[in-house]
Order: structure tokens, then sequence, then C-alpha cells
């Protein structure tokens, strides 16, 4: 718009300069002859000198000048036209100053908009088409509210009012100044606060632009309703009114885009007391929505030993509800589940108090496997003397939202749909499926591995891992490993590590403490996995095969959801300095764990490396807290003449 207004300048200025030339230049009002030196009129004269023929050899008769020569001679008088010279005078002075000012703007000379008033700013902020540099306009009101550059009341006042105006403008076509007014809006409600009636205005406003599905959704628009609870939500109580049922609309509304944002309103809004038990309630079924439980297809409830439902949650949809993935506090407030109730065809069956209340990071994604034997008396009870009954199980978990901010803190009440369990009498097994491709895959994704460093805190605890990650040659997996351990450097093998003990070492009542010996990591570098699987570990020392308590599932996403843990144990007496790891597949847990069908392929790890643990290493743990384990697997691997020497090791 403004070059078009440039150009319509440059017009009237080429339009005047023609008036002005062609009014001085007049018109003629007779045919008399006239000398071009000194404008004598040369009519009485007895030749006729309009005649170019016969001026040869004439000469001027008041100053003598020779009238043959080239336009010696002009013809006619002249009077200047004295309306178009003023007239044209008058156009090109219109140019000038247009052309002169719509230029500089079209220039960006920013010492121009720096003189401005304020009025004049938002004027073209609100009516960019009228402005040479609307750009330049809105940058230096922008700079003027964020330093509050001597701004008095009457000009916040005015930009106020102005940026209310844009912003009640704004449409699918139109952004209305976009980030920028909502910017300004925001400095000048956190610089000089809004009066009563604008406050509701503004509420009321950005509401409406949420809904707007038409509307591209501007951060700077949700940061103001994000601190216009701190800076009301106190002070004036009554503001709010509304304004979390609001917020909470736009959440449970699908064709609405959840932003971070209105998700850090509703927790400011908590933090300052203004949520209902209502509008908490919608909140917390808001931000767990993606809760569910899954029961296995069929439970044998005569032998439910290592039966497991599973508490899934993967996230809200779109994280409705939530912060948004960049705040600072999206990860800060702990979900702690308190009581469970587990439903049988609508009825409440059995409710236990959570025994380990574990927090969970709101907003994890997850999977919680729990043992189902806790209800097999009940359930035991409900199929009573049938061979199999159906019946549609679910779960109610009372669970306390923000249980690590006491001030926070509400509990909330998850309830799962219903599904179909059949309750037998014959122990189900999942469906073993042969596939040599899913079994390489798994042979060189997943690689066996123990600490090397042993720590006694209570009970035992885990250092560094033996393996830290792997190359890819070729685009396969290579066979040797770039490992970071010791002290950081990283070194090529193709060794394996487990820590192993002995069955009865650790006598009576010292279980619970070393329950997890060596084997934090079982497994490491799961990889590209896309095959379910679930194995039993086995070491196999010689020719004798020793089944561990040890078990290793993947539901084929590309991730662990289940792993079941223990310490790696051979019988007394027996000792190794290498073995055979064997996944074996374990068919009847993986039904336990929900697990319709696994890999039935079985892997093999030749020649894996053994550490055996010494009643002296569980004295010391105990007495220094630490055993460490590096320099034990250094000389082994010299022993087991993997190198030559400790220096090739190092």
């Amino acid at each position: 718009m403004a070059m078009v207004i440039l150009i319509v300048f440059m017009c009237l200025l080429v339009l005047g300069l023609l008036m002005v030339v062609k009014g001085l230049w007049g018109r003629r009002v007779d045919d008399h002859p006239i000398c071009s030196a000194c404008r004598y009129d040369l009519s009485g004269m007895k030749v006729d000198l309009r005649n170019v023929s016969k001026r040869e050899g004439e000469a001027c008769a008041e100053c003598g000048a020779d009238l043959g020569r080239k336009l010696g001679v002009i013809v006619g008088h002249r009077k200047k036209r004295k309306w178009m010279l003023g007239f044209g005078v008058m156009v090109l002075m219109v140019g000038l100053l247009g052309g002169g000012v719509i230029g500089g703007g079209v220039m960006k000379l920013s010492a121009a908009h720096k003189v401005k008033p304020t009025w004049l700013l938002v004027w073209e902020m609100k009516r960019p088409e009228y402005s040479f540099d609307v750009e330049g306009a809105k940058e230096e009101l922008w700079a003027r509210v964020f330093k509050a550059n001597g701004l008095s009341r009457e000009e916040w006042d005015l930009i106020v009012a102005g940026m209310f105006e844009m912003g009640e403008k704004v449409t699918g076509e139109s952004d209305g100044g976009g980030e920028l007014w909502g910017k300004i809006m925001y400095e000048a409600i956190m610089n000089q606060g809004l009066y009563p009636e604008d406050r509701e205005r503004l509420k009321k406003l950005f509401i409406g632009l949420a809904n707007d599905t038409q509307v591209q959704w501007q951060r700077s628009w949700g940061k103001c309703m994000r601190d216009f609870v701190p800076m009301y939500g106190r002070t004036h109580p009554k503001v709010m009114a509304g304004y979390a049922d609001a917020i909470l609309k736009l959440g449970e509304d699908a064709k609405i885009a959840w932003q971070g944002e209105w998700g850090q309103a509703l927790l400011a809004l908590h933090k300052e007391g203004l949520l209902n038990d209502e509008e908490k309630g919608r909140w917390a079924k808001m931000l767990l929505d993606g809760w569910r439980v899954e029961f296995p297809d069929v439970v044998n409830v005569d032998d439910m030993e290592g039966v497991q439902f599973k508490e899934v949650y993967g996230g809200s949809k779109d994280d409705r509800g939530w912060l948004g993935n960049g705040h600072p506090e999206r990860y800060q407030y702990l979900l702690m589940a308190e009581k469970r109730r587990l439903v049988c065809d609508g009825e409440v069956l059995k409710e236990e108090e959570v025994e380990m209340k574990r927090g969970l990071m709101l907003m994890s994604k997850l999977t919680s496997s729990q043992p189902l034997i806790a209800y097999r008396d009940e359930l035991a009870a409900v199929r009573g003397e049938e061979e199999e009954r159906e019946v549609e199980l679910g779960m109610k978990v009372e669970v306390e939202l923000f249980s690590n901010v006491k001030t926070l803190a509400f509990k909330y009440e998850l309830v799962s749909d219903g599904v179909k369990v059949k309750l037998g009498r014959e122990t189900p097994v999942a469906k073993l499926v042969m596939d040599s491709e899913g079994a390489r895959q798994v042979r060189e994704n997943l690689v066996p591995s123990s600490q090397m460093r042993l720590m006694y805190k209570g009970s035992l605890s885990f250092g560094e891992p033996y393996v830290a990650g792997y190359t890819v040659r070729d685009g396969q997996l290579g066979n040797k490993k770039v490992l970071k351990s010791w002290s950081g450097a990283s070194y090529a093998h193709h060794f394996y590590f487990v820590v192993a003990m002995n069955q009865g070492q650790l006598g009576k009542g010292d279980l619970r403490d070393l329950a997890m010996m060596g084997v934090d990591e079982s497994f490491v570098g799961l990889g590209k996995i896309n095959w379910p699987m679930c194995y039993q570990v086995v070491i196999k020392v010689g020719e004798e095969a020793y089944a561990q308590d040890i078990y290793v599932t993947s539901d084929g996403k590309g991730r662990l959801p289940a792993m079941m843990l223990g310490r790696y144990v051979l019988p007394h007496g027996v000792s190794a300095k290498q073995c055979d790891l064997i996944l074996r597949p374990a068919p009847e847990y993986a039904q336990k764990v929900g697990m319709k069908e696994i890999l039935g392929n079985e892997i093999v790890y030749e020649d894996v490396n053994v550490l055996m643990v010494s009643d002296d290493d569980i004295a010391l743990v105990r007495e220094n807290d630490v055993v460490d384990l590096k320099e034990r697997a250094k000389k082994h691997l010299v022993e087991v003449g993997e190198y030559d020497s400790l220096e090739e090791v190092e």
C-alpha cells in the first residue's frame, strides 16, 4: 500500500513539473517577428522577417544582432499562463513533500519513528494499510513499551485501547498484528495493570480467540492468559470467575489444539487456590486421559504365581491439560497411587491399600506391571465350581496428584474400562512364533552386561555398567563393541560379562539386602527390536544348564516394558570363568504378563565372561560400602587369553 501511495506522489511530482514548465512558456498572442537577442519588435521593418529566407544579411535595428543566424528571430509574443503556473507549483510541492515522506519511510528511516508521538505509532499499527513502514512503527512502539520509556498513564491507556481494538479484529485471514500486539499487551499488563472493566474484556478476548479454530494461536497471547492469573488472581478473585471453566472447556473440545500456556494458567489458578473440586477433577481427567488397565485374556486362578495386570499410561492426548514441552515445571510433580479396587462385572470385588507408594512423574509415559495374585481368592470365588467363567474385570485406582507438594496435592479416582477375562482351570501359554530374522535382530541388539562396581547403602545398588554402547558397521551391528568403562576411555571388545554368586553364599536373612547383586542392567542396547519376545535367562557351564530367575521381555515396539531381574546364581560349589548365556523362550511366563505370542527361537551368547562374587566381596561391601570390580575384570581378560597383558588392556 505504501508503494502505491509513493507512486501516486511521484506522478503528482511529474505532473506539477510539466504544468510549471508549460505555465512559464505561456501562449502566443500575435505573429510579430521579434529579435531573440533583445526582444525588439521587428514588425516595422521593410522585409517580412517571419520568412526565414528573407533574414539573410539583415540586422536588428535596436541591438544590431545578426538576424540571419539560426533562431535569430522569434515569431510571436508569449504570455505566461499564471493559473497553470500557480497550480503546477502546488501540485509540485505536494508531490515533493508526499514523495519525500513516503520515500523516507520506504527506505525505513528509523529516525522518523523515534520522533513520532505514541498515538501515531498506535494508529499505524491499527491501520497498517496507511503506514509507509508499519514494521518500523511496531519496533519503535515495542521498544517504548518494553523499556517503559517515560510513557505516561495516558499513553499506556492509549496503547491498551489500541491493542484491544486490534485483538478484537483478529480473524482467520488477519492476525491483527499477531505476536507483537500480544507482547505489547503483556507488557502493558505487567507494567501498569488494567482497569477493572478492561480485565474482564481481556479475559473474554483471549478465550474467544482460543475458541476460534480458524485463528493461528500466538505464544504471546498464551503468556497473557497465564500471567493474567498471578497478576489479578489473589487481589481480584472476582475477575477469575469462570476462567478455569473456560480453559477446561478448551481442553475438552477435541477440535481445539491444546496450548501449553493454557495448562500453565490452570497450574497458576491451582497455586492461587482458585480451582474448585469439580474443576480439579476435570483437570485430572484430562491429564490422565491415556491411563488404562490391561488384563490377561485367560487366567488359571489355581495357578496365579507371576500373573500380572498392567497399568499403562501413554500420556494425555496432545498433552492436554499440561504445561508444554519446554516448561521447567513439566516433570516436577508426582502422581502417587494410594488404593486399588478390583471391579468384576461392575461390582467392587476387593479393595487394597497400595503398600509401595511409588511416585511417578506426571506426564511420564510408562507401563507398570502389578501382581494379580493378590485377588486370587476373590477370583476363585467368582469362578466357583465352573470349569470356566467369562467376566469383565476393571480397576479403580485412587491417586494423589502433585503428591510431593502438600499445598497442591489432591485426590482423584481413575476408572478403567472393563476387559473380558476367562477364569479357568488350565494354565494358558503364549504362542511361539519361529522367525530366524527376528532372532538375529535380538541377538545383535541385546548385550548381556553386569555392573563392575558393587555398593552397599542399606541395600546394594550399582555403579557404572560395563557396556555403554556399540558401533554400527556397514549398516549392521559389528561383532566388536566400543565400550566406555574403566576410566572412561573407549575399548573395542567382543566379550561380555556377568557377575554371579553361589547359592547359599549370602546366608539367611541377607537375601533382601543383596537380591539384585550385579544385575542392575542384565541386558543393554535394546536397539530396534520389532518382534515381541519373552525369554528366561539360562547360564550353561560345561554341559550343565542353570535357569535363572531373570526374564527379559519386549512388546516388539523397541522398548522393554518389563524386565524381571534377579541375581545370577550358580549352585554351591560351581564356579566358572566363562559360560554360555542362553535366552530361552518362556511362553507360560509370557502369558502371565499379558503376551499372546512371542519369538520361539532360542538365542545363545557363547563364551560370556563370568566374575564370581566371593565371600570376601560380600564382607567388604558391608564394611566399606563399595567393591570395585574393574581391576579384577581387566585381569580376567588376560587370564582367559583375550589379551596378552594388562598393558594391552589399558
